[in-house]
């Protein structure tokens, strides 16, 4: 999955930008912190800062992978 990422990295993008988003249903890939973080250094991408971060505090799950706990998460149900 990530050499396939990275062969087809231009095209993917191009659909992101055209469409707003790409789904990749089904990839172990990304069913972890560092795959997530794989896959998206594989299609040249950089992580972002959520844009909750400044106001809510939100936690990374890995500060290494840019991956942040989600909003609906009960310990955030206050923020």
């Amino acid at each position: 999955q990530l050499e396939w990422l990275g062969k087809n990295a231009d095209a993917i993008k191009e659909k992101m930008y055209t469409h707003g988003a790409v789904i990749f249903r089904g990839w172990e890939l990304i069913k972890n912190p560092e795959g997530f973080r794989a896959a998206y250094e594989a299609l040249g991408m950089l992580p972002c800062l959520d844009p909750l971060h400044a106001v809510s505090a939100r936690p990374m799950v890995d500060k290494k992978s840019a991956v942040y706990e989600a909003v609906n998460k009960e310990s955030r149900a206050n923020f």
